[in-house]
């Protein structure tokens, strides 16, 4: 948020600092909105996750631990979003041409 005058010397310091609190305000709701998006997606991403682990622990007789490692492993070998990789892999076709 920008506030400016037509006129240099327009503001004086009662309204400079009014100002001030308004883009303090303004500040602190930007970065709510942006942390409470944040976590929905980490929200979201955890349920892919959580999906694709539970199907390699289904399929392959493995661990929790195990599971996630697997997907970490392919994650970075691909150099891959980890959750991209858990969402190729609970929906394979989606990515097929």
């Amino acid at each position: 948020m920008q506030l400016y005058a037509d006129t240099p010397d327009t503001f004086d310091h009662q309204t400079r600092d009014l100002g001030h609190i308004l883009a303090a305000h303004a500040s602190i709701v930007w970065n709510a909105v942006h942390r409470c998006e944040h976590m929905r997606t980490a929200l979201g991403s955890r349920d892919i996750i959580g999906q694709a682990k539970g199907m390699l622990m289904e399929r392959y007789k493995i661990t929790a631990s195990d599971a996630f490692a697997l997907l970490s492993r392919l994650s970075q070998e691909d150099n891959t979003k980890l959750v991209d990789v858990a969402h190729r892999l609970i929906t394979p076709n989606a990515y097929r041409g």
